[in-house]
């Protein structure tokens, strides 16, 4: 799954975020990691936490 898929599938869900972090592949390359072209391929891994709305 792609980052920006994932991202796509917390806009249509009801469960609210609570804590969202992408994490580069290296400290170095954060910049590029902020990059939305270049996101895909320097992001190692996302981070997030959902809450159940009542």
């Amino acid at each position: 799954m792609t980052i920006r898929q994932f991202n796509e599938i917390l806009k249509q869900t009801s469960l609210k975020v609570v804590y969202y972090k992408e994490i580069p592949l290296r400290p170095a390359l954060k910049p590029l990691s902020l990059v939305p072209l270049l996101k895909e391929m320097f992001v190692k891994m996302v981070v997030c936490i959902l809450e159940k709305t009542r």
